[in-house]
């Protein structure tokens, strides 16, 4: 009886959702449906889904006090555009948690007093970028001179007296850079350095992929694990949860949000208790992150756990980002990818499916306009949805389903048995007996490999193999040609290809169901698969569950191509 949490990092509400938000959300949902396919069957697992925003920090401060508007008020906008994405989105999240809920205002409280023994006050001196909301080193600082030359930071100069019109940038974010000294938090971060390493060494799954766990490794072995500053004065950072017992600090808002995970799954008292769920959820927690927060999820997370005597989640899954036809997406050059757009002239799930299947965590993805229509008119409406409306209006499929069913069941993909059932006289092209080897293999290969592909979200993988049972089913269908058959000697040929076209179409829907919720389930509907059959993973073979389908004399009209 499983209990899985599965969540997207709380995003940033200071402008409008992306495609990296869609993506990230779209990457857990399908990791939480297709966990509830999984154990469908087990009443007692749980799944829980949780995101939200992280609506704390000082460029939330400074943007609602240049528009001259309160900041709860405006920070209460925001979420909704987010909370906007999902519902269009079909994400069906359980929490979607915000930073200024009372509950976690609470929380981060208690985890700082958890925290308490290895946390310290000292001087803080350095270059904040207020966009990245962290501090950087000064081998990462360049001076953007007037005619647009970067040149390093000197260490002879003192840059605390120097003019604000200077500008500087960091090298690794290139966002702009300020000069602070003031006094503030810190956490020790190396008094937990050798337990991190010991506990990735040990768990060789807990940062995923694999690259990004080396990352981390080397980063925890090569370089110093400074002091980590936690606070800021509340005299310049106002918009925050204040420190507790000290009300001119206010807690850095990594810490705070990084805290979410913790408020979603219940009290402190409650996570820490072995016998709990909340417990159990904790260690079964899978983070979703963007490569840009690796840091924060992957070494700051997992040691502010360490020090308050509370589990680790079980993994940290790591993605890369997208590019727009080649070009890094950036406000200034107008080629930032808006969801909602594409939401609207589509559909959540052709977006969902045309985002997975052209990408895959460890790379960059490309995003191209014809990625959507790729999906919706050729695979969605032209392979899937056309293969079940061709094999259902001249013909009653469910004749063919009944006759064929059995044989395929009883022969168990003995495909010399199931191709004697033929006539000698029929003639039968190589294509039939070679293309029904292959969807044979495809599904021999997915019933061995789904389920450690989907929770590898290696979805890329999956969606390939799919897309190509539809090509050979359609291919049979084409072949055979059944509404060109006449002689009462050929209909049981004639019949393969309409059980063939509408089982390979069940299987597909099966096993595409935490991608296309939607369209599957119009599916299942359209072929009378019953609610049970069209999410039990054992039925993925042909002849498998109970017979099924109809005759649509008018034609189905499931989905529309978009042009």
């Amino acid at each position: 009886m499983p209990k899985i949490h599965i969540t997207t990092p709380i995003f940033y509400p200071n402008a409008k959702p992306h495609l990296g938000h869609f993506y990230t959300l779209a990457l857990c949902d399908v990791q939480v449906r297709f966990n509830k396919l999984r154990y469908f069957n087990d009443s007692k697992s749980k799944i829980k889904f949780t995101t939200g925003t992280d609506e704390h920090g000082l460029k939330i401060q400074n943007a609602a006090t240049k528009l001259q508007l309160d900041t709860q008020a405006f920070v209460n906008q925001l979420s909704l555009t987010f909370k906007d994405l999902c519902s269009k989105s079909n994400i069906q999240y359980d929490r979607f948690i915000r930073t200024t809920d009372k509950d976690h205002l609470a929380e981060v409280g208690n985890f700082w007093k958890d925290c308490k023994k290895d946390i310290c006050t000292d001087e803080h001196k350095g270059w904040y970028s207020i966009s990245d909301e962290t501090f950087y080193p000064d081998n990462y600082i360049k001076e953007v001179l007037p005619d647009g030359k970067q040149i390093s930071i000197s260490n002879d100069i003192d840059y605390s007296t120097i003019s604000e019109d200077r500008v500087f940038i960091n090298t690794e974010t290139n966002n702009q850079v300020k000069f602070f000294l003031e006094q503030n938090y810190f956490f020790k971060l190396d008094n937990y350095r050798h337990n991190l390493i010991s506990h990735i060494e040990q768990n060789p799954d807990f940062i995923q992929p694999s690259k990004y766990s080396t990352t981390v490794l080397n980063l925890l072995k090569n370089e110093p694990l400074n002091k980590l500053s936690i606070s800021r004065p509340s005299k310049r950072l106002n918009w925050a949860i204040p420190v507790p017992e000290d009300p001119n600090q206010s807690v850095y808002v990594w810490f705070d949000a990084l805290c979410n995970y913790l408020t979603v799954l219940g009290s402190i008292p409650e996570i820490r208790n072995h016998a709990s769920e909340a417990h159990q959820f904790m260690q079964n927690t899978t983070h979703v992150i963007g490569k840009d927060i690796l840091k924060f999820h992957c070494i700051y997370w997992p040691i502010f756990l360490m020090s308050a005597n509370l589990p680790l989640p079980k993994r940290v899954v790591v993605h890369s980002h997208w590019l727009n036809d080649g070009v890094k997406m950036s406000k200034s050059l107008g080629n930032v990818v808006n969801p909602i757009e594409h939401l609207t002239k589509y559909d959540s799930d052709s977006l969902k499916w045309a985002i997975l299947h052209n990408s895959s965590v460890e790379q960059d993805g490309n995003f191209r306009d014809t990625y959507l229509k790729d999906t919706r008119n050729g695979v969605l409406v032209n392979k899937l949805c056309n293969l079940v409306s061709r094999s259902s209006k001249k013909f009653n499929p469910k004749i063919a389903i009944c006759n064929w069913q059995p044989i395929f069941k009883q022969n168990d993909s003995d495909l010399k048995n199931i191709l004697k059932e033929l006539n000698d006289k029929n003639n039968i092209s190589p294509v039939l007996p070679n293309s029904l080897l292959e969807i044979e293999q495809i599904l021999g290969w997915l019933e061995k490999n789904y389920i450690k592909q989907m929770e590898a979200f290696n979805y890329q993988v999956v969606t390939t193999k799919l897309i190509n049972l539809l090509d050979l089913a359609n291919e049979i269908f084409q072949d055979i040609a059944p509404w060109s058959i006449k002689d009462e000697g050929d209909i049981k040929k004639k019949e393969l290809a309409l059980f063939l076209a509408n089982d390979v179409a069940r299987i597909f829907c099966i096993y595409s169901k935490p991608i296309l919720p939607n369209i599957t389930e119009k599916l299942f509907e359209v072929l009378l698969i019953p609610k049970k059959e069209s999410n039990d993973l054992t039925l993925c073979k042909l002849g498998y569950g109970s017979s099924y389908g109809k005759q649509y004399k008018e034609g189905l009209k499931i989905l529309s191509r978009v042009d």
